[in-house]
């Protein structure tokens, strides 16, 4: 990371780019996209360049970065990423990230919808959505205009707790009024203060948006949203997010790009290439569903015979799926040397009863991988 080229992230960032235009119609075309933005914490334990302390749930007071993410949420696709200082609010470099998302829009997508949350809804976030021609629904966040407003809406019953209105809502600094839902629901007296806005016992949910809906469509639109919190515990826990690896700001913005990489190719395996069952495995459980690695060898020796071994009877899938396999690896191998070690392993996988076993023999460098692929198989990283 530290001895890459400074046209390096570039390019790997143009790969990804390439690699979500080829997977993005697997396995059937696709019309629309949704596109999900939110940040992650990432705490840092030293003295990192780019890196200031701000929000920190966990860790007060550390320094941390706070990389912005762009998930689709249909195909669950790491569409964009950016690394940012701790300090950064949470709309800082979104007007960005959204061109850059944009610029890597296939040509045949029709219809464009993004969510976000309170943290986006500032104009030039939502004025750039509108110049897209892009349907959204963010959620609104409470000032003091708004909060005037609520008292005077009239409400439609919803369901049992709660009732839900809308209308035009200008905020300082908007060159124009926008749609906003609100939603809301009487708390009850032994209920404990929650988290929401609340104003004379009532507790409100609010949106902007210029979706085509209903106002309860809306809102249970902007609810699915909420699949978006597993993918990013996956990319901190599975793929070593949160793992910052060097000091330079460069090299671990380049290690976001790298991060992104696995990601997208781990997903795209799993909507291509395994049962349907599988499509919302993590990481971790889909690794222990598809290999059985032995122990860590005590010494170097041990390695140059590792098995590598597809555990459990008719575990490997058939013929036509491990050609899909065959060939969603070459497309990766042709433009990125280092999947060289997957084409290898899976060219090897025969039908037989029961387990299927083959070795491999390791060189020295034919298997080196990154560490955010060591979930899928694990090398050790002096072989």
């Amino acid at each position: 990371l530290l001895q890459a080229p400074p046209d390096f992230r570039g390019q790997l960032h143009a790969f990804n780019n390439w690699l979500l235009q080829q997977f993005i119609h697997w396995p059937e075309h696709r019309s629309r996209l949704i596109l999900d933005l939110d940040s992650t914490v990432v705490t840092v334990f030293g003295k990192q360049e780019g890196t200031a302390v701000g929000y920190n749930p966990r860790y007060r007071g550390k320094r941390s970065y706070d990389p912005l993410l762009c998930l689709e949420a249909h195909s669950t696709f790491l569409w964009d990423t950016e690394l940012r200082p701790g300090n950064a609010g949470t709309w800082n470099s979104s007007p960005e990230l959204l061109a850059s998302s944009f610029l890597n829009l296939p040509a045949d997508i029709r219809e464009l919808r993004v969510r976000a949350d309170a943290g986006f809804g500032f104009d030039p976030v939502l004025t750039m959505l509108e110049l897209r021609c892009a349907q959204y629904a963010v959620v609104a966040r409470m000032t003091a205009g708004l909060k005037r407003k609520l008292g005077a809406l009239r409400y439609e019953r919803l369901n049992v707790r709660w009732e839900i209105g809308e209308c035009e809502y200008r905020s300082q600094g908007w060159p124009q009024a926008r749609r906003c839902i609100v939603a809301r629901r009487r708390l009850e007296e032994s209920e404990p203060q929650p988290t929401l806005f609340t104003l004379e016992r009532y507790a409100y949910r609010a949106w902007i948006s210029n979706l085509p809906l209903t106002p309860a469509g809306v809102w249970h639109y902007y609810d699915g949203r909420a699949g978006m919190e597993p993918r990013i515990r996956e990319l901190r826990e599975d793929f070593a997010l949160r793992k910052i690896p060097t000091r330079a700001f460069a090299a671990n913005a380049l290690y976001l790009e790298v991060v992104r990489l696995a990601y997208n190719l781990v997903t795209a395996f799993q909507q291509t290439c395994v049962p349907d069952a599988w499509h919302d495995l993590t990481l971790s459980k889909l690794r222990h569903k598809l290999f059985w690695l032995p122990k860590y060898p005590k010494t170097r020796r041990s390695w140059k015979s590792c098995c590598i071994r597809c555990i459990g009877r008719n575990r490997l899938p058939n013929e036509p799926m491990r050609a899909r396999i065959h060939r969603l690896l070459q497309k990766s191998t042709n433009r990125c040397s280092v999947f060289q070690a997957f084409l290898q392993i899976f060219s090897k996988f025969t039908p037989d009863s029961g387990c299927t076993e083959r070795y491999a023999r390791r060189g020295r460098t034919g298997f080196r991988a990154h560490q955010a692929w060591r979930g899928l198989i694990c090398v050790p990283s002096d072989v």
